[in-house]
């Protein structure tokens, strides 16, 4: 197993956690009374919603080229859990910055991890129907 490149120690996947973290800390940092403030949030928003598009679309090109279904499942499972904890954020931000595109960010979010969840489960299925053990159960 080669293991996915947006997992929590890779390139991609640490990258992935500066921009959460940065935005959180933003969030944390930021009044919504400034008037400044929903600009430079609106920009973490801009951020991470690349953050998401961009490791659909490493996840996809990557497990096209696998032939472990349960390793491909693994990498969208990830996929998955990185719109999970940017969820979780975006409605802290949409609670906080109602005006400032977390919104969009969230339906955006929940998209793509629909996408992303259907695709694990496809591989699961895939990767429990090459096991031989399961098949010869089927047919005894």
């Amino acid at each position: 197993m080669r293991g996915c490149a947006i997992g929590r120690d890779s390139a991609v996947g640490k990258a992935n956690l500066r921009a959460l973290n940065e935005m959180e800390s933003r969030l944390e940092s930021s009044s919504p009374s400034d008037p400044a403030a929903c600009y430079e949030f609106s920009k973490q928003v801009t951020s991470v919603e690349a953050v998401i598009r961009h490791t659909y679309q490493i996840v996809a090109s990557e497990t096209r080229t696998m032939d472990d279904p349960a390793e491909a499942a693994h990498c969208w499972n990830a996929m998955v859990e990185l719109c999970d904890k940017a969820m979780v954020l975006i409605e802290k931000a949409k609670a906080k910055f109602p005006d400032c595109g977390a919104h969009g960010l969230f339906d955006m979010a929940l998209d793509y991890r629909n996408a992303a969840s259907d695709r694990y489960k496809q591989n699961l299925q895939d990767s429990e129907c090459k096991m031989p053990e399961a098949l010869k159960d089927l047919f005894l």
